[in-house]
This record gives C-alpha cells, sequence and structure tokens, in this order.
C-alpha cells in the first residue's frame, strides 16, 4: 500500500456514507503527521534541553531540602487530627445551636 486509505463499504452503507469515512480517515492520518512533526521538531528543538534543565534543577534543589525526621511528622499528624477533631466538635455544636434556636422560633 502507498499510504492510501482504503475503506470497503459494509453492506448497507451508502456511497456517500463510505466516502465520508474515508474522508474522516484521511483528516486524521493528516493530523497524525502534523502532531508527529510537532513532537520531533519539540524533542530535536531547543523546548527539549529546557524541560531536561529543569528536571535536573529540580533534583538539585530537592537535594537541598532537609526532610523532618520521623518524631517531627508523627508530632505534626497529632496536632492535625487533634485540631481536626477540636474544629469539628466546635462546629456540630454551633450547628446544633443553630437548629435548636430555629426549632424553637419556628
Amino acid at each position: 500500500m502507498d499510504g492510501a486509505v482504503r475503506l470497503k463499504g459494509r453492506p448497507g452503507m451508502s456511497k456517500q456514507d463510505v466516502c465520508e469515512c474515508r474522508g474522516s480517515l484521511l483528516r486524521l492520518k493528516q493530523q497524525m503527521r502534523q502532531f508527529g512533526a510537532l513532537a520531533a521538531a519539540f524533542i530535536e528543538g531547543d523546548n527539549m534541553k529546557k524541560v531536561i534543565q529543569f528536571i535536573k534543577e529540580s533534583y538539585a534543589e530537592l537535594r537541598k531540602v532537609i526532610w523532618p525526621g520521623r518524631d517531627d511528622v508523627v508530632s505534626s499528624v497529632k496536632v492535625v487530627l487533634i485540631s481536626t477533631i477540636i474544629v469539628a466538635a466546635v462546629l456540630g455544636l454551633i450547628d446544633f445551636l443553630l437548629n435548636q434556636g430555629l426549632l424553637l422560633i419556628f
């Protein structure tokens, strides 16, 4: 095949339907070629060098980070859990009081 799109009709398909399908396939093939050319230009061009440079710089910055120890993480988790429980209790109390007030009024 020389790159041409060949499409046989199914039983019940009109000639116009076959032509529309063939046209759709040709447009899709053309778009894929254009995308391939853009991807190749991106990879070969300066853009890919910028992406690689960004990844290298990000990795270098991550090596500079001082990561917290286990004790720090555990204490932070405890603070978050306790804070969440307290806020939930306060909001629940406010909701309960507002509901009771509305029931009293109406």
